[in-house]
């Protein structure tokens, strides 16, 4: 997850190729990109500076352009829940299961039907992963989609 994390989406977005350093600061999840440099070129500013490139910037979306802008780094996605955090636990208690509780289900429903379909597994697993990918951070979409914050 981190820290290769910052790199190659961030570049695909600016189109300057694959060819990049940067500098991470932090442990696991709790981190910042601080420069994206290609070929000697910080490309941050150029991000921080468009909001057309900002707006295709996960981190930003959920954060909160503003936010990102008044660090001056991209912190990982995860610090969402440290930014907004009476926002994110009210979304989580309005929830009716925990994301753990929702993992536990749906991975023993895919293992109780992996084992009754073995010829299925495949697909079966390829169906879990989909529902997982799609629910992944939800309340922190279902926040940052209400209205922007300020830093």
């Amino acid at each position: 997850d981190t820290p290769t994390w910052p790199g190659a989406p961030r570049f695909e977005i600016l189109g300057v190729g694959s060819e990049f350093t940067f500098d991470y600061v932090g442990l696991n999840h709790l981190g910042w990109l601080r420069s994206l440099d290609s070929h000697g070129v910080d490309q941050l500013p150029r991000i921080f500076n468009s909001d057309a490139l900002l707006n295709r910037v996960e981190e930003a979306r959920l954060i909160g352009k503003d936010w990102v802008q008044a660090l001056g780094m991209l912190p990982n996605e995860y610090l969402f829940y440290y930014y907004l955090n009476r926002e994110s636990v009210a979304e989580i208690r309005r929830e009716s299961a925990t994301r753990g509780e929702f993992l536990e289900q749906q991975q023993g429903r895919f293992y109780e039907e992996a084992a009754a379909h073995p010829e299925s597994a495949g697909e079966l697993w390829m169906e879990t992963h989909r529902e997982r990918e799609a629910t992944y951070m939800a309340e922190a979409h279902e926040i940052s989609d209400q209205q922007p914050r300020q830093p």
